[in-house]
């Protein structure tokens, strides 16, 4: 019986070494096959997936003189405030952390087109804490805008950031930039 065992075990091990490549392939796929099974690919492709929309309301960019100088430029700010809803379309949760806005320089209209179009963008990256809620006067009644990040003053509603898969937010986000000059500040669209 050992000896047939022996035998048997010879002659396998030779069979492996001489089809080495078709073994090679044997096992990726049976690797494949276990891997789908056991939902290990799934796991893997879970991830959230953000959709962010506009919604009316307090949205405006304003650019504001501070007063100083800065080489004999007068310096300014832009504010930027944004309404919006965001919703998780993926697969996964995850919170809201760093919201970044950009804008286009304002640009002389003769300057090359690869500066005015690549180099030419601003990013706001920090948020800043805004002093009082977003609000608007409707007849007698006070309409309140929730902010996305940051507690409300008024009603001290703190925001939902962490997102299940299907769920969504909206929220108000303020930046302001530091103090620049020149021609830092953002671009006027014309309307047609």
């Amino acid at each position: 019986m050992l000896d047939s065992l022996t035998t048997t075990y010879l002659a396998t091990a030779k069979w492996l070494n001489d089809n080495q490549g078709v073994t090679g392939v044997a096992v990726f796929i049976v690797t494949l096959l276990l891997g789908w099974a056991s939902g290990i690919f799934a796991a893997l492709r879970r991830r959230p997936k953000f959709r962010i929309s506009h919604i009316d309301g307090p949205t405006f960019c304003c650019t504001f003189p501070t007063g100083a100088e800065h080489d004999g430029q007068p310096v300014h700010r832009t504010g930027i405030a944004l309404y919006l809803a965001v919703t998780n379309v993926g697969s996964a949760a995850s919170s809201i952390k760093n919201i970044s806005v950009g804008y286009h320089w304002h640009l002389r209209p003769f300057s090359v087109l690869w500066l005015r179009y690549g180099v030419g963008w601003y990013w706001l990256r920090n948020q800043i804490a805004a002093i009082h809620d977003f609000q608007v006067k409707i007849g007698e009644n006070i309409k309140v805008y929730p902010f996305l990040t940051q507690r409300s003053i008024m009603s001290g509603a703190d925001p939902s950031t962490f997102l299940e898969p299907g769920r969504s937010t909206n929220g108000v986000i303020y930046f302001e930039q530091s103090d620049s000059w020149e021609t830092v500040f953002p671009r006027r669209e014309r309307k047609v």
